[in-house]
């Protein structure tokens, strides 16, 4: 059975296992003009995507995947490629968009928690519907809106493991 391909017009490439230095890329969060809050829950999603940037996927640190629906049309020229590899959390075969350079990951990421406002202070949706008012709903809304898209209770470890990335984050990203 093959994995479904939201980009079958770009070339599938193998997977390749990237790593990048975390405070690289805490340098390029912290130097674009976004709210801090979104800033540190862009963080958190690479952090906890990527196991602090020791696992990209071709330069994709964000997790993000090309299997289902394609990503709005601002991101066609930034996607190039795909990859199928096995996902992390499942060990199924996931397609995953492969990136024109790492920052495009980065910057995907942060255009959907703004837009889906999964980050303290936003509205998460469409699955979690709620206002994030501190760590603990963060880390619902992380689990629900990109983990499982649905309204599952993340697991107590999954909200202890973001919590701790919040508050390494409080500390990196300004």
């Amino acid at each position: 059975m093959s994995t479904k391909n939201a980009y079958p017009e770009l070339p599938e490439v193998p997977y390749q296992k990237t790593t990048i230095d975390e405070s690289t890329v805490v340098d390029y969060i912290n130097s674009l003009d976004f709210p801090v809050e979104v800033k540190r829950a862009t963080y958190i999603f690479f952090a906890n995507e990527s196991a602090h940037g020791s696992f990209g996927i071709n330069e994709n640190y964000g997790g993000i995947q090309s299997d289902g629906a394609r990503w709005a049309i601002e991101w066609d020229s930034r996607i190039v490629a795909t990859t199928v590899t096995p996902e992390t959390m499942t060990g199924n075969e996931r397609r995953f968009c492969v990136f024109d350079q790492w920052q495009s990951s980065i910057d995907l990421l942060l255009n959907r928690i703004l837009s889906r406002g999964i980050y303290i202070g936003g509205y998460a949706h469409p699955y979690a519907n709620f206002t994030v008012n501190d760590t603990a709903g963060f880390a619902t809304a992380y689990w629900q809106e990109w983990v499982e898209g649905d309204q599952s209770t993340p697991p107590a470890s999954q909200v202890t493991d973001i919590e701790g990335l919040y508050n390494k984050a409080a500390g990196l990203i300004s």
